[in-house]
């Protein structure tokens, strides 16, 4: 079932809506996702941080045909379980994480890190501490693959 803007009852092959808080206005040149001429939020990743005690959600910004664009974006939710009545829809507001000139950005997550603390924690992609590499597809007209050049810490 997909969020029909008020609970999780849109039928899976019907439309479903974004959450409000992850939708560009038409004033800033949103629309639905695959538009060819508009802005919107794709890709998303989640998992749950330990150390903020909170969801994050990454997303990729597309700005044109074909998913293109080069940011990456970060959304929190509070709510540990996303289940109950409407916290799945409570992000914040989106903000830039990253953004690469020149390149074509798809498919970001949070992975763990390769080391002892993390294989310690058993963090994964969906499970992350204080730390965490960024992950995500780089597409250049030179080359296209995925790449961890980054390690995020967060702050509480």
């Amino acid at each position: 079932m997909g969020w029909d803007g008020r609970s999780f009852s849109a039928a899976f092959d019907g439309e479903g809506y974004p959450v409000s808080s992850n939708r560009i206005p038409l004033t800033e040149g949103g629309s639905t996702a695959s538009s060819p001429w508009s802005k919107y939020f794709w890709g998303p990743s989640l998992s749950w941080n330990n150390y903020l005690k909170c969801w994050v959600m990454l997303m990729a910004k597309a700005e044109g045909s074909s998913c293109k664009g080069n940011s990456i974006y970060i959304s929190y939710n509070k709510h540990a379980d996303l289940s109950q009545g409407t916290n799945s829809q409570d992000w914040s507001k989106p903000k830039m994480l990253l953004k690469k000139a020149g390149h074509t950005i798809w498919y970001p997550s949070f992975q763990p890190r390769n080391n002892y603390i993390d294989r310690a924690e058993q963090y994964s992609s969906l499970n992350l501490g204080k730390r965490a590499r960024l992950f995500f597809k780089d597409n250049t007209p030179a080359s296209s693959e995925f790449t961890s050049e980054y390690i995020v810490e967060f702050r509480r």
